[in-house]
C-alpha cells in the first residue's frame, strides 16, 4: 500500500515504517494548526481557520472540513487514503483544544479512525 508518507522520524533520529492511516492523521494535525497564510504558495495547507469554525459547532458533521482535507491530501499527492467523514469530538478539559473524529477509507475499502486535535 504505497503512501506519500511511508515513514516516521522516531526520537532517535532513526526512521520507522509507518501505517498509512496513522501518516495521513499526521499531516491532517499539521493541517489543523497552519493558518491559511503560512505557506502563501500553498494556501489550501492550512486549515487551521476551517478547523476552528468547525470546533464552533459541536456535535455535528463537518462536510467543509472532510473537503478541505481531501483537497488538501489530494495536493499532497496522497491517494490512497479518502476521507469519509470529519465528526466534532471532545475538548480537552485541561487546554480547551477540540478534537475531531476523522473517518478514513482506503483504496481496498479498509476504514480507520483517527483523531485530530485543533489548536
Amino acid at each position: 500500500m504505497p503512501t506519500a508518507f511511508p515513514l516516521r522520524v522516531l526520537p532517535d533520529g532513526s526512521l520507522a515504517q509507518q501505517d498509512q492511516f496513522d501518516a495521513v492523521i499526521e499531516v491532517m494535525k499539521f493541517f489543523a494548526v497552519t493558518g491559511t497564510t503560512a505557506l502563501p504558495h500553498a494556501p489550501w495547507f492550512g486549515l487551521f481557520e476551517a478547523f476552528t469554525e468547525a470546533g464552533r459547532r459541536q456535535n455535528q458533521d463537518h462536510e467543509n472540513l472532510k473537503d478541505a482535507l481531501n483537497i488538501a491530501l489530494g495536493k499532497l499527492g496522497v491517494t490512497a487514503v479518502k476521507v469519509q467523514g470529519v465528526s466534532t469530538g471532545t475538548a480537552d478539559p485541561r487546554t480547551g483544544r477540540r478534537s475531531f473524529r476523522v473517518t478514513m477509507i482506503d483504496e481496498f475499502g479498509a476504514v480507520r479512525h483517527g483523531d485530530v486535535q485543533a489548536a
